[in-house]
């Protein structure tokens, strides 16, 4: 079943066997139970001043052209709008093609009919009319996807297939090792609803550049990710375990889940160990369980430094476009940008191999090696004016681009090898992290 999210107010949540339920929104006092007793390892999750966090989100919008007070304001909207967007596709989930935040901050919705314009009238939205329904373009996109997957072209390094909210078509990206790649044959048969393209880069998982980061697989194959949200991790009844979040890519898919046992970080007792749970990549998303030691404690991944309240306020149902969205990882610390589109289908270079993954959520922040798995937020405010963030999702892939012609050496994000190139990072949305009814997990935030 997919994880059932809602925006919780609760400090204690309740659990029932094969349900994901995110809890962790009040706050906990220092010395709180899950904080680490003398001698116990604590997950060196990273860790956030949330002051801080909405800091950065400011100076991101700050550098794409607005002052101070107007990115404090979009920022203070946001949450309302996001909770707008969801309760529009809630309402009219087949008259609304698609809900976003326009360039000047206003919520848009696509919709396809008279009702779907009442509705998004109603929730404060702007209706834009639409002639193509989500369903329709996302079986093309299914059978782009298939196409490129069973027959790739020559020199072909992944693919990006997904619907652009302005112009309500779909955007085929084929990327190439080399200049002169050819767009499929099929793509251009589909000329009314697809604009093709192709381009010298890479969709690849960015797991097995970087040693030294928060999670390494022991059998030395270079595995390096970031641990993401803590969880308690609990099955048939039993009590729960603590565990961590992290991306799919990093197990070893050849075992089975347990045999991909992990080195941790911690940040008082060296490392510890952390054994596989479940992991899922493929065409249902790029995510994994790792779960701990009984005597060690994985923090939430969002916690403020230094003491032991936790700010994971809300957790987000649907990634929204143009909202403001940021990582935080081991290697640059935090990293905002925004949301570019939202459900993207991609086909990522993983080792030798093409996968193909769907329900993916793009976003202009620079990813890296060893940041995959780590925790994707949304700085938040809630009514009381208590500033926190919102939980969205986990760090998957990233489009990565050929510098002075080392294609193994320097994949680097598009500021890198553009100043005007955007970033282009991909995660799995929270929403989307299914258990398979055979545990339940909560992220422990509270």
């Amino acid at each position: 079943m997919k994880w059932p999210v809602s925006r919780l107010r609760m400090s204690v949540a309740v659990l029932a066997l094969g349900t994901l339920v995110v809890a962790g929104v009040g706050f906990a006092p220092a010395g709180a139970q899950n904080d680490p007793a003398p001698g116990r390892a604590a997950l060196a999750t990273p860790t956030l001043d949330p002051v801080k966090a909405k800091r950065v989100a400011v100076d991101y919008l700050v550098s794409k052209g607005m002052t101070a007070p107007e990115a404090e304001r979009r920022l203070a909207r946001q949450p309302g709008q996001v909770a707008a967007a969801h309760r529009i596709r809630e309402r009219a989930p087949r008259d609304v093609q698609a809900v976003w935040i326009d360039d000047d901050g206003r919520l848009v919705a696509n919709v396809l009919n008279a009702s779907g314009r009442k509705v998004a009238r109603e929730e404060g939205a702007i209706a834009r009319s639409v002639a193509y329904a989500s369903g329709d373009l996302q079986a093309v996109i299914d059978e782009l996807a298939a196409d490129a997957l069973d027959n790739p072209p020559a020199d072909f390094a992944g693919a990006s297939f997904d619907i652009h909210d302005k112009d309500n078509k779909i955007h085929a990206r084929y990327m190439f090792k080399t200049a002169g790649g050819k767009i499929p044959e099929l793509a251009n048969k589909h000329r009314d609803t697809v604009v093709p393209s192709a381009e010298v880069a890479i969709v690849t998982t960015t797991a097995q550049v970087l040693p030294g980061q928060t999670i390494a697989r022991q059998d030395s194959r270079n595995a390096v990710c970031s641990s993401g949200w803590a969880l308690d991790i609990a099955a048939n009844g039993a009590a729960p375990k603590p565990g961590f979040l992290t991306a799919g890519h990093c197990f070893d898919h050849d075992q089975p889940p347990e045999e991909s046992v992990f080195d941790v970080d911690t940040t008082d007792a060296g490392d510890t160990v952390g054994t596989g749970v479940e992991w899922v990549f493929g065409p249902a998303g790029d995510y994994g369980f790792v779960q701990l030691r009984d005597d060690d404690v994985a923090f939430p991944a969002i916690r403020a430094i230094g003491q032991g309240t936790r700010y994971v306020r809300a957790v987000q149902h649907d990634p929204v476009v143009g909202a403001t969205v940021c990582q935080k990882t081991r290697t640059r610390g935090e990293k905002c940008g925004r949301i570019l589109r939202t459900n993207v289908t991609k086909i990522t270079r993983h080792g030798y191999a093409n996968y193909l993954i769907r329900g993916q959520t793009r976003a202009d922040y620079c990813a890296e090696g060893g940041d995959s798995g780590g925790p994707v937020y949304s700085p938040y405010q809630d009514e009381l004016g208590v500033t926190g963030v919102a939980a969205l999702g986990i760090q998957s892939t990233a489009i990565l681009y050929l510098v002075a012609g080392e294609w193994v050496v320097e994949q680097v994000c598009g500021e890198y090898a553009n100043p005007r190139r955007p970033n282009e990072s991909d995660f799995t949305p929270i929403s989307g992290i299914d258990t398979g009814d055979k545990f339940f997990v909560r992220i422990a935030g509270g």
